[in-house]
């Protein structure tokens, strides 16, 4: 006969209280780490890689992480342009992004993201005199990556699936300085339920949507649309105005 199993002598046990205090004291290092340790690190490594490649001034307000839920988020980003002695004008920022992970990366050998939420990016183009952009120096490849490379067959698609993509009051100003106009697409929000290379699934509770503002004009785009209407929506409606035509010649 099997021997009857006395929960409350298990939990007794020497071994067991051991195993329940060791396992305390881990999660209490790991959030003191997350909460606490790891968030100034990340956000002082971040400020000064972000400057190095950007060759910009960068600013966060703050960073935080709950290494229990795997959430972190990221809180008043902007990126300047370098002035002499004085502030520059935004390139680029947002209000905050936050990324809520999944344990499931460990098992499916990937990374596993169930939400993403942009709120308030903010993207400033300047063309100037030149003809050449505020941010050229970003997009111009530089000689070595002009040279393409031999494609490789063991190159393979990273393993990642991220769910519920949020994108709300997003802004885009464009200054035409040659032309001597201006132009903004403003509230912008796109959602998309996700993007995936794997096969796993996770729950998604957004649906196709995108709408935006162009120089004031309300642009809807729907909910639950083909990304083909999508574009329409976005574009189309306003195609033959002129502010429309501007931007597509940009």
């Amino acid at each position: 006969m099997f021997k009857k199993i006395d929960p409350a002598a298990i939990a007794r046990h020497p071994r067991t209280r051991r195993w329940g205090l060791r396992a305390a004291i881990f999660m209490g290092v790991l959030g003191v780490l997350g909460f606490f340790a790891a968030p100034p690190l990340l956000k002082s490594i971040l400020v000064s890689k972000l400057g190095d490649a950007l060759h910009r001034d960068v600013a966060i307000e703050s960073i935080s992480f709950n290494p229990y839920t795997l959430t972190a988020k990221l809180s008043g980003l902007s990126v300047r342009e370098r002035g002499e002695g004085k502030t520059g004008e935004e390139v680029l920022g947002f209000d905050s992004l936050t990324v809520n992970a999944e344990l499931t990366s460990v098992a499916v050998a990937g990374v596993v993201i169930k939400e993403v939420l942009l709120e308030g990016p903010r993207l400033r183009l300047v063309r100037l005199d030149d003809k050449r952009y505020n941010i050229s120096d970003l997009i111009e490849p530089s000689q070595a990556e002009k040279i393409p490379a031999e494609p490789k067959l063991e190159d393979k698609l990273p393993r990642f699936s991220v769910s519920n993509i949020q994108i709300i009051g997003g802004k885009v100003e464009f200054d035409d300085r040659p032309e001597g106009v201006k132009h903004a697409v403003t509230d912008i929000a796109l959602k998309i339920p996700f993007l995936s290379t794997l096969s796993f699934y996770t729950d998604t509770f957004v649906e196709p949507h995108f709408s935006a503002s162009i120089n004031g004009a309300p642009q809807a785009g729907g909910v639950g649309r083909s990304p083909a209407a999508l574009h329409e929506a976005a574009g189309g409606c306003a195609a033959g105005s002129r502010p429309a035509q501007t931007w597509y010649r940009h």
